[in-house]
């Protein structure tokens, strides 16, 4: 927590030889990974480690704790480009992805991180089908995920109509944080009884009517979306989900 509070740009550098310890590598790199902080040299100390070749499994979490760093510095570009060689597992490369959507974005001391779709819709536009398999795993729901600032409602809502699935779920479980007020409230809680009504798949809209009832009471401006869903939507889990919110508001 102290080295956090101090100049993130001394503290990452006295922070680089350390990546070069094993016992230690995962701890730096997770501070680098909260700081946020990027320049060439963490750029560069951070790649060179992602990309050395592990000689004990007990390595294997610093070297990904580098790719997450790598996530969290905004340099998913260059971890995708690596998607093609040998040298640097697909588990490696969805880690550093997957990162900045991931619970640690959201830690006490960390930097915040803007959400940003961007990274991740283009790394599953790739169709690489181990990579693709490697973000949902990374990111399916209960595995932990940033929360909602308000700052980032516009990129959520954007991202509630992604053309990829995996986003939209994220958008949707996000979507829950009634700390953010009544104004944005009354956008998360539309964009959610769109998803609800009109999305083609069960597990947003399933995520999206979890939304709407950590909203409670306030979902009640979508009172129409969400009677229509507990009688006709195709799940009988998202039907289930609505009901309640029925019997508990109405």
């Amino acid at each position: 927590a102290a080295l956090l509070s101090m100049d993130h740009a001394l503290v990452a550098h006295a922070l680089l030889p350390v990546l070069a310890k094993p016992q230690a590598q995962w701890r730096a790199a997770m501070m680098l990974a909260q700081m946020a902080w990027r320049d060439e040299a963490v750029l560069a100390a951070l790649r060179q480690q992602v990309q050395q070749p592990l000689k004990h499994r007990s390595e294997e979490s610093g070297r990904n704790w580098c790719a997450s760093a790598l996530g969290a510095i905004g340099d998913q570009d260059w971890l995708l480009q690596q998607v093609s060689t040998v040298a640097l597992p697909t588990e490696r490369i969805a880690q550093g992805i997957a990162h900045p959507y991931r619970a640690w974005n959201s830690k006490p001391g960390t930097t915040a991180l803007h959400l940003n779709y961007a990274p991740l819709e283009l790394a599953l536009s790739l169709n690489h089908q181990a990579l693709t398999a490697a973000l949902r795993e990374e990111l399916e729901p209960g595995t932990g995920f940033c929360s909602l600032r308000s700052a980032d409602l516009d990129e959520a809502i954007r991202g509630l109509q992604s053309p990829h699935l995996l986003v939209r779920v994220h958008a949707a479980c996000i979507m829950g944080e009634r700390s953010l007020g009544a104004a944005a409230g009354k956008r998360i809680i539309a964009a959610l009884a769109q998803a609800l009504r009109r999305d083609d798949n069960e597990d947003v809209r399933y995520q999206a009517m979890l939304g709407l009832q950590d909203w409670k009471k306030a979902s009640i401006s979508q009172l129409a979306e969400i009677q229509h869903a507990a009688k006709h939507d195709a799940s009988e889990n998202v039907r289930e989900l609505a009901q309640e919110w029925l019997d508990e508001y109405c």
